[in-house]
């Protein structure tokens, strides 16, 4: 009997532990107001329960605590290993703590040394957009310049193919050629 209320202290602490043993003492006083109960109103009421219980919400409620269960098992599988790792990490923001207080301008250099870099990085970062954008304005511009290049081409293939444009490609000629031979041209007249 010290044996079963040790193990029922460990399980369920010392307060528990006495009710604990006293539904373990009285299961079969339990078992036979049951049996009496069976053909009364709380005989029936049991029944209503026990459908209940095999309903599709027991079910749920049931997985639902598996899953509790579950998660409380890897928790305390986890725990470990996680208590090892916040352990680390606190010593080294107490280190980190110390070693501000033991070095406050050094600290401020630091300090310092990351807002300026963080910055920079957010800087080079926009300035990497901003080519990023260049460039796609750049192959816009290239590909409206070759766009009008293209129109001038066929506009000269239309003027080229017509008599007016011949006429006027004529008169064009002819206006360089005085242009470029002006002083022979002024002696004539």
């Amino acid at each position: 009997k010290d044996e079963m209320t040790d193990f029922l202290n460990s399980v369920f602490g010392t307060g528990a532990a006495g009710m604990m043993q006293n539904l373990v003492d009285n299961t079969d006083k339990y078992e036979n107001a049951l049996k009496s109960l069976k053909n009364t109103k709380m005989g029936a009421l049991n029944d209503e329960f026990k459908k209940i219980s095999s309903s599709t919400n027991s079910s749920f409620t049931q997985l639902s605590t598996s899953m509790s269960n579950l998660s409380a098992s890897i928790g305390e599988a986890l725990a470990p290993a996680l208590v090892k790792i916040m352990d680390s990490i606190s010593s080294l923001i107490n280190f980190i703590r110390e070693m501000i207080d033991a070095f406050p301008n050094l600290s401020k250099v630091i300090g310092t040394l990351v807002v300026a870099l963080t910055t920079a990085s957010v800087a080079l970062s926009a300035l990497k957009v901003g080519f990023l954008v260049a460039k796609l304005a750049g192959i816009q511009f290239a590909f409206t310049i070759n766009t009008i290049r293209i129109a001038f081409n066929i506009l000269k293939v239309a003027f080229l193919t017509n008599p007016i444009g011949l006429a006027l490609m004529a008169i064009a000629a002819i206006a360089a050629l005085v242009i470029m031979n002006w002083d022979k041209v002024k002696a004539f007249f």
